[in-house]
């Protein structure tokens, strides 16, 4: 966003199931966290995630010999459809 500082908080409102919700507050108490902390780091984590998976699709595809056997699990657990 422009004019806005790295960090900068906005509160942020949602729906999740309870399943979910229970498993976020879980993991907060025992990391002693706050709540907001423990999603955006799954948020982050989801994306870096993601995004290597395809950054190693795309080596797969170009050049099919350079890959870690970790870069083809990765690849093995995304949903290409979903995009």
């Amino acid at each position: 966003m422009k004019g806005k500082k790295k960090g900068a908080k906005r509160k942020f409102g949602t729906v999740l199931d309870e399943d979910v919700i229970r498993k976020v507050k879980s993991v907060a108490y025992e990391l002693d966290l706050p709540i907001s902390d423990v999603v955006a780091e799954a948020v982050r984590s989801y994306g870096i995630d993601r995004s290597q998976a395809l950054e190693a699709f795309k080596r797969l595809d170009s050049n099919p010999l350079p890959l870690t056997w970790k870069e083809l699990q990765d690849i093995e657990e995304i949903d290409f459809w979903e995009q």
